[in-house]
């Protein structure tokens, strides 16, 4: 699949990294933006990382299609959406919804956002109540970068919230990175966290 994505990369970067403002989302619905709120409640952990969830949902089930929509075993049918048709037929013009870089830093800021805020230091029990979410939020932001690299080449690395219009212009307009800097960035900074375990929610309608 990585090869798939790499064929189409370049073309992706031209026409997706567009829109400062739209790609992180200063003003996202999916956590507080109170000046110096800390996540230090259990509510607050458990439904920002679960807005992460619902966000990654969308991306998750884009890469299926990103990968397996273009590939020689697949072809499109009538009843297919015409976003899909030109996905297929390697069209990704920039009104496509599946060429949306802005879904992926929507997830992004709001891990950086939580990451920045969570309260690491809270114990309980000799335990760190909030470092399993923490651990995975990070593991998030990970995964969405390595989707970006494969499908855009090469994006801004931006490892702190934005909050603002000015803020989100200046994250954009920083030099891009490509695949291995993501990896190298990111191995570093999940190798302290092996050995966390996940957070465990039971079931959640």
């Amino acid at each position: 699949m990585a090869n798939r994505l790499s064929v189409v990369g370049c073309g992706l970067l031209v026409i997706g990294l567009t829109s400062c403002s739209d790609m992180l989302e200063p003003e996202s619905d999916l956590v507080e933006y109170a000046e110096d709120h800390t996540l230090d409640h259990v509510t607050d952990s458990v439904y920002s990382v679960m807005g992460i969830i619902n966000k990654m949902q969308m991306v998750a089930d884009r890469s299926v299609l990103l990968g397996e929509a273009r590939g020689d075993l697949m072809v499109t049918t009538e009843s297919a959406s015409s976003d899909l048709k030109r996905l297929a037929a390697f069209d990704f013009s920039q009104e496509n919804k599946y060429n949306a870089v802005s879904d992926y830093y929507a997830i992004i800021n709001n891990c950086n956002y939580f990451i920045a805020h969570v309260d690491t230091g809270l114990v309980r029990r000799d335990r760190q109540v909030f470092m399993p979410e923490y651990a995975v939020v990070k593991s998030f932001r990970a995964w969405t970068y390595l989707q970006l690299a494969q499908l855009y080449g090469e994006v801004p690395l931006v490892l702190e919230p934005v909050m603002t219009e000015k803020e989100a212009r200046a994250a954009m307009n920083q030099p891009k990175v490509g695949i291995e800097q993501i990896c190298n960035t990111f191995i570093d900074d999940l190798t302290p966290l092996v050995g966390v375990n996940l957070p465990n929610y039971g079931i959640v309608n």
